[in-house]
């Protein structure tokens, strides 16, 4: 059955891209035209939100302990109301600026001259975090089902990359739409066969194992909040809804919905055996026979959600380097990035430390988009020096103590970028000083 429902995903993925190859304009394709309405942009949010490396990851924490995934589950849906309540300043920060992507609202802001770090930073972070996304999808692939990781990894490749470079966004919002059908209903199906009696008694006796103590606590719900609206994926959804207020709206039902969601799955790993990494087998166990496909569809669903909306921000600020022919180059660098990510999965050996590294790295965003936002004076050195070192940082250190990694990211991101730019802006605001008193003279 699984293979039958993948071949039907596979083929409506197909004959999508070759009905809208030749009908989507460079607006359409970059950002459905900013015109994407509320039914889109929540169903696209949904399904992007739920990410395979997400569900998981509250599965697995939920069978080794039980109160840290419910906890992940309500930070998670606290950054997306935080998402709700920022969409106005995003939405209209980002078109005052007159920027495509996330990328282009930072370079645009702090000046041209930090493009090169700002993609090359910003790529470094998500190409983690999506290749997390497809290993956790390859190795729920192949414990369940006859498949290799290689050939787990190039399916959702092939997948995504069929309607991504067809259609671009206006291609993302329709398959995210099917997309968040079947997570959703995989959700609903989760309540509804649970065992709950079973499940109440191991409520009874939830705890936080020592190894995630209140350090790494305390750095979830400081880094989780914040991250969702940094995320590059839901800062283009809310700039390409119609409006601020479709924007905002869409983010409160994508809260509800999301937090049903990551619920469903940490009660699910409640049932599971203790150290389970994948929830599709104990699916597959509490779903009747013909519904056992769901298990396997909604993490597909999920895994190539999430990746199509994060790979065209990322290719956006290509427009802003060419004159002609920019679709084309859009579809070219959509490519380049597709094969570079599922290249980059094959490095990745371990999906939970994959992902807090791929988190952890996004720490070394919030400074310069919290200044950006707030409207502050920009320092382009003190971006240039701390987006690289904060990332760099983040990623060492979770190898090292993932119970600090939050924290000490956090930590380190801000006291980089913010050390840097009282110097820097200090001796910008002598340098104007200088020339007003020359002036004067």
């Amino acid at each position: 059955m699984e293979y039958a429902v993948l071949g039907l995903l596979f083929c409506i993925a197909v004959v999508h891209a070759v009905l809208s190859f030749k009908r989507v304009s460079l607006g359409q394709y970059l950002h459905n035209s900013c015109e994407t309405s509320l039914l889109f942009t929540a169903a696209s949010a949904v399904a992007g939100n739920v990410g395979a490396g997400t569900v998981v990851g509250i599965f697995t924490f939920a069978a080794r302990g039980k109160g840290v995934a419910f906890y992940i589950a309500l930070c998670y849906a606290a950054g997306l109301l935080l998402t709700a309540f920022m969409a106005k300043r995003i939405y209209t920060r980002n078109h005052e600026l007159k920027a495509n992507s996330f990328i282009d609202f930072l370079v645009n802001y702090f000046g041209q001259d930090t493009r090169i770090v700002v993609w090359i930073a910003v790529g470094a972070i998500f190409f983690m975090q999506m290749a997390a996304q497809l290993l956790a999808l390859g190795t729920i692939l192949q414990s369940t089902m006859p498949f290799s990781l290689e050939a787990s990894i190039f399916f959702a490749y092939l997948f995504v990359t069929i309607y991504l470079l067809s259609g671009g966004y206006y291609s993302v919002t329709k398959m995210d739409c099917l997309q968040f059908v079947f997570i959703f209903l995989s959700a609903l199906c989760i309540f509804f066969y649970l065992d709950w009696p079973q499940v109440l008694q191991h409520i009874e006796n939830v705890y936080t194992p020592e190894h995630y103590g209140p350090v790494f606590i305390a750095g979830i719900f400081l880094f989780l909040a914040p991250s969702a609206f940094v995320s590059i994926d839901n800062w283009h959804r809310v700039i390409s809804a119609k409006d601020a207020l479709t924007a905002r709206n869409a983010f409160i039902i994508t809260a509800v919905l999301c937090f049903l969601v990551y619920v469903s799955y940490a009660l699910l790993g409640l049932l599971a055996p203790v150290g389970a990494t994948e929830p599709v087998t104990t699916m597959r166990r509490l779903f009747p026979s013909y519904l056992s496909f769901f298990g396997i569809i909604s993490l597909v669903a999920a895994v190539v959600s999430t990746m199509d909306a994060t790979i065209l921000p990322l290719a956006a600020p290509i427009c802003s380097l060419v004159s002609k022919r920019r679709l084309t180059a859009m579809r070219l660098t959509v490519f380049a990035l597709m094969t570079g990510i599922a290249l980059v999965a094959y490095f990745l050996n371990n999906v939970v430390t994959g992902l807090i590294g791929a988190l952890s790295s996004l720490v070394a965003l919030f400074p310069a988009v919290f200044t950006a936002l707030r409207g502050d004076r920009p320092s382009a050195l003190a971006l240039k020096i701390s987006l690289p070192t904060a990332i760099a940082g983040a990623v060492v250190f979770v190898k090292i103590n993932e119970e600090y990694a939050f924290l000490v990211g956090i930590a380190l991101s801000f006291a980089l970028y913010y050390s840097i730019a009282y110097f820097d802006l200090g001796r910008m605001r002598k340098q104007e000083r200088s020339a007003a008193s020359s002036h004067d003279v």
